[in-house]
């Protein structure tokens, strides 16, 4: 195998035992079994997006790249590491680029699950953007570690090499366990304790799901103390095509949840509502509108009658406030006062010195 683009003449390449070429070549082999069934469920969450939307959402979308950018990171490696494809500054700046695209991928459609329940929804962009910023940092810092320790320039970059590469691992660990955790302290704060018990399915089976994607950040650390310092690169598509499962399965798994309570409280739901319009009460405010409504992703807003394909929660109180005559409270202004509530949650408590007419 000839030298290939930037490679130094003092190179020497450190080709795989065949014992490491068995473990290289078993965990692409799995790799590919999760494509499969990756880009099947791929296929189901696009059909939905595009029935419903009649376009591709960003989810949809940084789901396609993830696997994509998987695959071919896994076709690079195992190519390499048969001999195929000789070593070069191109070849390991691809390595490079398709890495990066995974954790950028991977991370933002975590945010975007953990950002259907977030109260304000800048919040969610200014996290997406602060993930984003500090992963671009560390996608650079890889590139000009990285490569360089890589096509062997000097006993200096593969030196910080070796303690570089595992403390970016661990960064991202902790980067997407915190976001996970999140996710869950939301679900058990907001959702089940004011009363929404359905969502412990979805508590217990995120903490499980947690614990498998730490464990799967676990292994590829590990696999980095391998005799061969590059047949670790073959478990990156593997440990991230599982995460992308896990985060798909999530997907599915809130949008049924939801689905399945609001099916069971459509009654409730519509009897309360009839009532209340039949018996309306008066405050002394005037007259009081409460709406409440499902959205998904990041524009998507469905009345809670249509009850269908729902991915998250999201509740709007709307009241109007109408004063009628002098009273106590002198700081109201006289002109209407609308008061606007957003709460992740089906169910909000009231502290109002006032009632709510109806509901609709």
């Amino acid at each position: 195998m000839g030298r290939g683009f930037l490679v130094p003449e003092n190179f020497q390449l450190d080709a795989p035992s065949e014992d490491e070429m068995n473990v290289a070549s078993i965990v692409w082999g799995l790799s590919l079994g999760v494509t499969v069934f990756n880009c099947a469920k791929a296929f189901r969450q696009s059909k939905t997006a595009i029935e419903r939307r009649k376009r591709l959402t960003v989810y949809v979308l940084l789901i396609w790249a993830e696997i994509i950018s998987s695959t071919i990171l896994g076709v690079m490696v195992w190519l390499y590491l048969r001999e195929i494809i000789a070593p070069s500054f191109q070849f390991y700046f691809f390595i490079i680029v398709f890495w990066s695209a995974q954790v950028q991928c991977l991370i933002q459609i975590i945010i975007n699950r953990v950002g259907l329940l977030m109260v304000v929804r800048s919040n969610a962009t200014k996290l997406k953007w602060l993930c984003f910023g500090i992963l671009l940092a560390i996608n650079i810092s890889v590139f000009s570690i990285w490569v360089p320790a890589r096509l062997q320039i000097s006993e200096k970059f593969i030196a910080i090499n070796n303690i570089w590469d595992r403390c970016e691992k661990v960064i991202f660990a902790v980067m997407d366990a915190a976001l996970n955790f999140y996710f869950i302290y939301v679900v058990k704060r907001r959702l089940i304790s004011n009363g929404l018990h359905k969502y412990n399915r979805l508590y217990q089976m995120n903490l499980f799901l947690v614990a498998i994607s730490i464990a799967l950040d676990i292994l590829l650390i590990c696999m980095m103390s391998l005799p061969n310092s590059f047949v670790y690169v073959q478990f990156h598509p593997l440990v991230y095509l599982l995460k992308l499962h896990i985060e798909m399965n999530m997907a599915d798994l809130i949008g049924k949840v939801v689905r399945a309570s609001n099916a069971e409280g459509s009654n409730e739901y519509s009897t309360r509502s009839r009532g209340a319009q039949s018996r309306p009460q008066h405050s002394r405010f005037g007259a009081t509108l409460t709406r409440t409504h499902i959205e998904l992703g990041e524009d998507d807003e469905m009345e809670l009658k249509e009850r269908e394909n729902l991915e998250g929660i999201k509740k709007t109180v709307v009241t109007e406030i109408t004063r009628v005559g002098p009273g106590e409270d002198d700081d109201i202004p006289e002109h209407h006062e609308r008061a606007v509530s957003e709460a992740s949650s089906t169910k909000l408590r009231h502290e109002d010195p006032y009632t709510i007419d109806h509901a609709r």
